[in-house]
This record gives C-alpha cells, sequence and structure tokens, in this order.
C-alpha cells in the first residue's frame, strides 16, 4: 500500500511540475509569432525559443520543479531563454559563415548525412520521450508544443554544423 501511495505521489508530483512548465509554454505561444532575433534571412520566433526553454526545464527534476517559488522559477527561466536566445545566434552566424565558406554541393551532402543520422538517433530519443509509436503521432505532438519535425531537424542539422 505504501509503495502504490507513494507510486500516485511521484506521477502527481510530476504532472504537476509538468503542467508548471506547460503553463509556461501556453503563455508563451501567446506571443507566438513575435519575433526575437534575426541573422541573416532567418528569423527566430518567441514560440520556437519557448519550445526549446520547455525542453530543457522539462529535464530538471519534478520535485524541483514543485519546490522552486514562482519568482525564482519565472527567473530561471529568463536566464534559460537569454542564454537559448544567445545559442540559437551564435548557431545561425556559424551556419552563414559555412555558408559562404563550403562549396554548395559539399555543404548539401553533409546536410543529408545529419539528416540520415537524426532519423537514427533523435527520432527513436523524441518517440520515447513523448511516447509514442509513430511519426504522425510525433507531428502532431510537436503541432501542440508549436513546432515540428522539420523544425527539429533543421535544428539539429545546424548544431552539428555549427558546433560540430
Amino acid at each position: 500500500m505504501f509503495l502504490r501511495l507513494n507510486l500516485f505521489f511521484w506521477i502527481v508530483v510530476v504532472a504537476l511540475a509538468q503542467s508548471r512548465v506547460l503553463t509556461a509554454a501556453i503563455i508563451a505561444a501567446d506571443e507566438g509569432d513575435k519575433v526575437l532575433a534575426q541573422v541573416g534571412e532567418e528569423k527566430l520566433l518567441a514560440r520556437e525559443l519557448s519550445f526549446q526553454v520547455d525542453q530543457n526545464m522539462a529535464q530538471l527534476s519534478p520535485q524541483k520543479l514543485l519546490e522552486t517559488p514562482n519568482d525564482q522559477f519565472e527567473a530561471a527561466r529568463k536566464r534559460m531563454s537569454e542564454s537559448q536566445l544567445d545559442h540559437w545566434i551564435n548557431v545561425k552566424l556559424l551556419i552563414l559563415d559555412a555558408r559562404e565558406q563550403t562549396p554548395k554541393d559539399t555543404l548539401e551532402k553533409i546536410e543529408q548525412s545529419l539528416a540520415q543520422e537524426f532519423e537514427k538517433q533523435q527520432l527513436p530519443q523524441f518517440y520515447q520521450q513523448y511516447r509514442v509509436k509513430t511519426r504522425d503521432e510525433l507531428e502532431a505532438r510537436f503541432r501542440q508544443c508549436h513546432t515540428s519535425l522539420q523544425a527539429q531537424k533543421r535544428s539539429f542539422i545546424e548544431q552539428q554544423i555549427a558546433f560540430g
């Protein structure tokens, strides 16, 4: 009986912590099309940054999320958003540099190879993380988070090109 109550408590703790992150995501989604930064022709929308921050926040312990006072939670989320924004800008600058210095056909081959790597490495992780079994289910989950599988693949490829 004690084990069942502990398990129930843990499920409740996880659900509450996830709802706290989800609430932050919903608030950010209201500003979804707001452009936060632009590098070259590429723009970072608030919803894209919010998704990345939510991914990072979800990695935190549910217990820690619940124990953190709201003002500290919001301050941590703001710091994480600023850090993620700086990271995005650096990646985009490195990608621009790579596009200028790398022959187009070579860059296309690199991107194709990285796309295959994404399918082998990241896709199974996403299936597990979002508890889905098919690509369509995963796409639906990503749409709920205001992103897409294609956007995640593009992000993976750019990260790999920028930082190898």
